[in-house]
């Protein structure tokens, strides 16, 4: 099974990517860095058991790319602007990246017909 994780870099996400490669999984990982580290995916890196893209998920163009090339059947969509408080004094930004990102996802997954998502949030995510 090809899994694609956004944020797979991150704590969380190469947990998850762990878990993936020991399953036998194909893992490609897409994560810009701007909270995720190298360092959480590097042994997976360096024994080439995952393709690894420093994109921004907002880069339509960029994600479409990796789409084509890797045709994930399973999405696991964890890359976000995490910062509660980058978050209250610039919420466009945090829209563009929370919102529109998401949308540059969805959009390549019903474009290159991948149809499984599992999608995560934390408890920045607040509802009223």
């Amino acid at each position: 099974m090809r899994i694609l994780i956004t944020g797979g870099a991150g704590f969380i996400g190469s947990h998850i990517v762990d878990m993936c490669v020991r399953r036998g999984y194909e893992v490609c990982v897409v994560d810009n860095l701007s909270t995720g580290q190298r360092g959480n995916i590097l042994d997976h890196i360096a024994k080439e058991e995952i393709i690894f893209h420093a994109v921004d998920i907002c880069e339509s163009q960029a994600v479409e790319k990796i789409f084509l090339e890797f045709r994930p059947e399973v999405v696991f969509h964890l890359a976000a602007q995490i910062n509660v408080r980058a978050g209250i004094e610039k919420p466009s930004f945090d829209a563009q990246v929370n919102i529109l990102g998401s949308l540059t996802i969805l959009e390549a997954m019903r474009k290159f017909r991948c149809s499984r998502i599992i999608f995560s949030s934390t408890g920045g995510a607040l509802f009223s």
